[in-house]
């Protein structure tokens, strides 16, 4: 990134054979739209962090885009 460090944290990374998932814990008082979802900034970096640093956590083999999926859970807040 421009030689610049990114830190990025994660809230929940999940390997099940060559796929990964990304589970991003949201706490609102409702879930936005799901069209708005293409444009959050963490539906982009997350799944780009995990390729550009995943081979950490995948015996030291490159995780490909391909195989990552994120998804956003919201829990309700009164």
């Amino acid at each position: 990134m421009a030689g610049r460090k990114l830190v990025v944290k994660l809230d929940r990374i999940i390997q099940d054979g060559d796929r990964w998932l990304i589970v991003d814990w949201k706490t609102a008082k409702r879930a936005p739209d799901p069209a708005k979802f293409d444009q959050d900034w963490q539906a982009r970096l997350y799944p780009f962090a995990l390729v550009e640093g995943g081979a950490a956590l995948n015996d030291g083999r490159r995780i490909a885009l391909a195989s990552i999926e994120m998804i956003f859970w919201y829990l309700e807040t009164q």
